[in-house]
This record gives structure tokens, C-alpha cells and sequence, in this order.
């Protein structure tokens, strides 16, 4: 399980709902790696903060005992992603072989006569796709084309 610390946990309306799910997982025996949020525009809050939002019997039962993975944007995404990864059991073997299979698995480009362009009228009535962040993650939603 992976709980993403920002200023929307434990302490944001759906704090009781990230608490039972840690909870539960607790229970269960799951890896919990924790994501702390480093960048301000993203919701970062100091790593003391969470000390004091997070529900008191999670803290005793050990959420914070292993170290909080920095989780950083922008130039410093990679390093996050990698280290998170790793935190979860992945290799450098494994992304090899990912890697090898994402490239064996590329279609050649088509052809430029072989490219269909859509109807004019089909076209129009495409909705527009916006990215809107939420929380320091990005969410699709479809908005109409006016």
C-alpha cells in the first residue's frame, strides 16, 4: 500500500477513510510505503506535522517506523520513482526487462498514405481533454468543445 503524505491526509475530510484503509492493511500484514510530499505547490507540509494528524493508534502501531520516501516533481521525478520502486521490491533486472519488452513490442510508423484523418462533422463533436491537477496528481476529465 502506498499512502501519498500531503496536506490532504489524515488531517482533510478523508483522513478517517485514509486511517481505516491503513488500518486494515495493517492488519493484513501489507508493505505500507510512504510518499512524503517535498514540493509546497504539491500540498508538502513538514514530516512533524503528520506526527500530529495522524490517528494516534497508527503511529503506535508503527507507520512512521520505517523512513518516509521524499517524493519530488519536475527534474527530480526519476530519482523519486526509482527510489520509490525500490522501495518496492523492484530491480534494475526488472526494468531491464520491461524495458526490453516495451521495445520489442513498438509498431513501426504507418505509412503517411495509410493515415486516416477524422470527418469534419465527427471532429466537431470530439470532447475537449483537460488535465486538471488535484492534490499533486493529474486527473482527465472531458469537458465539451464549444
Amino acid at each position: 500500500m502506498v499512502v501519498y503524505l500531503n496536506e490532504h491526509a489524515f488531517g482533510h475530510e478523508l483522513g478517517e477513510a485514509l486511517a481505516s484503509n491503513v488500518r486494515d492493511a495493517m492488519a493484513a500484514g501489507v508493505s505500507i510505503l510512504i510518499l512524503h510530499e517535498r514540493e509546497a505547490e504539491h500540498g508538502a507540509l513538514p514530516f512533524e506535522h503528520f506526527y500530529h494528524i495522524t490517528p494516534e493508534d497508527l503511529v503506535r502501531r508503527g507507520l512512521y517506523r520505517q523512513l518516509a520516501t521524499p517524493w519530488y516533481h519536475g527534474q527530480h521525478a526519476r530519482v523519486s520513482r526509482a527510489v520509490a520502486a525500490s522501495a518496492m521490491g523492484a530491480s534494475r533486472k526488472m526494468h531491464r526487462a520491461v524495458r526490453e519488452r516495451q521495445a520489442s513490442a513498438r509498431l513501426r510508423p504507418c505509412a503517411e498514405d495509410a493515415k486516416v484523418a477524422p470527418a469534419p462533422q465527427a471532429e466537431a463533436a470530439l470532447p475537449e481533454m483537460v488535465v486538471q491537477p488535484i492534490s499533486g496528481l493529474a486527473s482527465l476529465s472531458a469537458t465539451a468543445a464549444a
